[in-house]
C-alpha cells in the first residue's frame, strides 16, 4: 500500500505543476506536456488508478464562456493523456469555470494562477476521503 501512495503521490504531483494555460486558450503549454506523458509512462504501469481532471478559468469572461473554456482544458488534457497511451475510460473530465479560483485577485499573476487544471488521482484501495485530493503547494501553484 505504501508504494501505491508514493505512486498516486508522485503522479498527483507531476500533473498539478506547470499546469497553467494562456489568455483565452486550451492549448497545453511544452512543459506540462512532458509532465502529461511522464505521467501517463507511470500510469501504465498502475492500471488501477483513474484521474478526474478539472478545468478552471480566470475571472475574465463571461460565467457560461468560462465554463465552457475550463471544459475545454480539461478535456485537452484527457486527449494528450490517451495519445500517451491512457485509455479514455481511466480519466473524467470536468468543469468549475471560474467559480474555484487557487488565488483571489486581478493581477495577470493571479489570472494566470487561476487559468489551469488540476487533477485527483484515484485509487480503488482507498475511499473517497483518502483519495489524493489535497492541495499541495508545489512550485508555488497548482
Amino acid at each position: 500500500l505504501r508504494s501505491d501512495l508514493n505512486v498516486v503521490a508522485e503522479i498527483y504531483a507531476l500533473l498539478n505543476i506547470d499546469n497553467q494555460f494562456a489568455v483565452d486558450s486550451a492549448e497545453i503549454n511544452p512543459k506540462y506536456m512532458g509532465h502529461l506523458a511522464e505521467a501517463a509512462y507511470i500510469l501504465r504501469d498502475h492500471p488501477n488508478l483513474t484521474l478526474v481532471v478539472t478545468g478552471h478559468a480566470d475571472v475574465t469572461g463571461s460565467p457560461d464562456y468560462n465554463q465552457k473554456l475550463a471544459q475545454a482544458r480539461a478535456e485537452q488534457v484527457k486527449r494528450y493523456l490517451t495519445v500517451f497511451g491512457i485509455t479514455s475510460e481511466r480519466v473524467t473530465t470536468k468543469s468549475v469555470g471560474d467559480s474555484l479560483p487557487l488565488y483571489e485577485g486581478e493581477t495577470p499573476a493571479v489570472r494566470l494562477t487561476n487559468r489551469r487544471v488540476s487533477i485527483e488521482v484515484i485509487s480503488p484501495n482507498s475511499d473517497s476521503d483518502t483519495s489524493v485530493n489535497r492541495n499541495l503547494s508545489v512550485g508555488g501553484a497548482l
